[in-house]
């Protein structure tokens, strides 16, 4: 009985997904309703372990990123697994838009002491920049209006707003780049959600090094920041679906399953 369990678990695995990789195979639309105990036993009689295994280490080898050449290696290979069951396999095409992270964040501010860790955004543009830091608060509409940010950097805190908006605010009254820092201890990682061509070059840094730097410009220190970001790019990008049909037989309707490799990076 454990080994008709185990079977049953692992062709369950290869159909519905893998767990523990970075791609699963989902579930058909439909699934098939065994009602009778004999049925059962019929198609565990057909689990090949083995052949499972052997799959699920191919489908394991490499990440398989959405719109990239491994993806597409791994659609094939699953058409033609459809294909030696005796189904009819096909490919669908759709596309979406994506996001390459940057190869490179780099921020170093002039007159202030110590370095600086940056991360981005995701949607963040490409940049090469200099400017004087100035303080934009929230970043607000009101307190852009009151603030002089252009052709500089705006140092803006987090909160109240999303942070496309207040990047989006900046760029509307000049600012070439934006400076976001926390409002919590850690580091800030975050989105601004979609791809804009008004977007100014951003970057994210931690809570104790704004305060440090907003501390500086309080004093009445002048701050000059080169940010940087490089490899960023934002664009269209094709996956798919592989559609398995197979013939109806005297006593079965015809079947048709849909299967799509999904992603995640958690």
């Amino acid at each position: 009985m454990k080994k008709q369990f185990l079977s049953l678990t692992l062709f369950t695995a290869l159909t519905l997904g893998t767990a523990g990789t970075t791609t699963a195979l989902a579930a058909p639309h439909s699934s098939p309703v065994l009602s009778e105990p004999s049925t059962d036993k019929q198609v565990i009689k057909r689990i090949d372990a083995d052949k499972i295994y052997k799959n699920i280490e191919y489908l394991s080898q490499t990440p398989r990123v959405a719109g990239t050449d491994s993806e597409y290696k791994a659609v094939q290979f699953i058409k033609r697994q459809f294909q030696s069951y005796g189904y009819k396999a096909d490919i669908e095409e759709f596309n979406f838009l994506s996001y390459t992270d940057p190869n490179l964040v780099e921020l170093s501010v002039a007159g202030f002491d110590g370095e600086i860790q940056a991360n981005h955004l995701t949607y963040s543009v490409n940049g090469d920049l200099s400017g004087d830091v100035v303080y934009a608060g929230l970043g607000t509409k009101e307190e852009l209006e009151e603030t002089d940010v252009a052709g500089k950097i705006a140092l803006i805190q987090r909160g109240n707003l999303t942070f496309a908006e207040k990047v989006l605010n900046a760029a509307e009254k000049g600012a070439t780049g934006v400076i976001l820092f926390n409002n919590a201890d850690g580091e800030l990682n975050g989105t601004l959600g979609e791809d804009n061509d008004r977007f100014i070059p951003s970057v994210t840094i931690t809570k104790k090094d704004g305060e440090a730097l907003l501390e500086k410009l309080n004093d009445g220190v002048k701050l000059t920041a080169s940010l940087k970001i490089e490899g960023a790019h934002s664009g269209e990008k094709t996956s798919y679906n592989v559609v398995a049909t197979k013939k109806a037989t005297k006593n079965n309707k015809a079947k048709k399953e849909r299967y799509h490799l999904y992603y995640w990076t958690s």
